[in-house]
């Protein structure tokens, strides 16, 4: 399947990350704007989730 030749394009892809507890629920979701400090930012919304000091 291919789109249609003038259907608007996303000038980049968006990426999105979903923080899921342990029942399966999704508590959040990101979208990621900053590669460099996603994977921080997520790691510290799990710790005090755990109820850790982020």
């Amino acid at each position: 399947m291919t789109n249609p030749p003038d259907l608007p394009r996303a000038p980049y892809a968006r990426r999105f990350t979903h923080l899921i507890d342990p029942s399966g629920t999704v508590v959040k979701i990101y979208e990621v704007t900053d590669v460099a400090t996603h994977p921080q930012a997520v790691l510290d919304d799990i710790r005090r989730l755990q109820g850790a000091p982020a």
